[in-house]
């Protein structure tokens, strides 16, 4: 199915090629044409919508490191699967940093034509992925695209990314990364901003992953938390990422105590308790987790 063996091959043993390559004299020059090609030629077995989780996906070949767990429905399995659960009929969910839609579409899908969800992301061309999906889908009136980053203050700001068009960007830059460290202007709000301009509906849940600026984004939505004391939310952390934006660890965590989430959990076979800050040294060790974030009852 989406020719999954084709996948499976180019994942197997074209990474190790193009670790190879990447350490040869001008192997940057090398290896940049060779994976080119080489997904030119897969990217064409693979169908552009897939079918996934019940909806019809778009996606580009910035995204192409993803397109088989896309496929096969595994893509940060135990996330989708408890932002499934906590999604119910009418709620309204926010995806910051929502790249080509992934999670966006499935909140919709549960939250239905009565609810409402968000979608932020700065990328133009995973706006435009997004845009098609949500027509192909039917989910106009459920799922609204913003292209614009989020963090604590509206203002336009370098993004950088590894290549025009690629998953990897982030409000930062990206200095541990390989390639170039190419970027472009976008547009920033605060949530409390935009928020405020919509009226301030109710928010249920939210989905939070961006590169870095996790910490400037939790002081962009003061206000957000407060109008909404049952507010959950789940959040990437990534040491090294918060080590781009210059962002220490137990300030990480410090930021989203005096917000109120004091409940964290890590979301990996399942949900298992941290307790802060005896569990920072434990975290520290982990890149890429995602964190289901609580507050206690008032």
């Amino acid at each position: 199915m989406y020719s999954q063996k084709l996948l499976r091959v180019y994942y197997a043993f074209g990474t190790p090629v193009h670790v190879i390559l990447q350490k040869l004299p001008f192997g940057d020059q090398i290896e940049t044409p060779f994976r080119r090609v080489a997904w030119r030629f897969v990217s064409a077995k693979i169908p552009n919508p897939l079918f996934v989780q019940s909806c019809y996906l778009y996606w580009h070949q910035g995204v192409r490191e993803f397109i088989a767990d896309y496929a096969s429905g595994g893509y940060e399995k135990d996330t989708r699967l408890l932002l499934e659960s906590l999604c119910k009929p009418g709620m309204v969910m926010v995806d910051v940093g929502a790249s080509i839609g992934y999670f966006s579409l499935s909140a919709a899908k549960q939250i239905g034509e009565k609810g409402k969800v968000y979608s932020f992301e700065p990328q133009h061309i995973n706006c435009e992925m997004m845009r098609k999906s949500i027509a192909a889908n039917g989910l106009a009136g459920i799922v609204t695209v913003i292209e614009k980053a989020v963090a604590d203050k509206s203002c336009f700001i370098k993004l950088y990314f590894t290549e025009p068009g690629e998953a990897g960007a982030s409000l930062y830059s990206l200095a541990d990364m390989h390639r170039s460290h190419k970027g472009t202007i976008v547009d920033v709000t605060t949530l409390d901003g935009f928020f405020e301009s919509e009226g301030w509906p109710p928010v249920h849940i939210i989905k939070m992953d961006v590169e870095g600026a996790e910490k400037a984004a939790l002081m962009g939505m003061k206000q957000l938390v407060a109008r909404n004391p049952n507010l959950k939310m789940i959040i990437e952390f990534s040491p090294k990422n918060q080590a781009n934006a210059g962002v220490g660890i137990p300030e990480f965590f410090d930021t989203l105590m005096s917000l109120g989430f004091s409940k964290l959990q890590v979301i990996r076979n399942g949900l298992q308790p941290v307790n802060i800050p005896d569990s920072i040294p434990q975290l520290s060790k982990m890149e890429g987790i995602n964190l289901f974030c609580e507050r206690p009852p008032q």
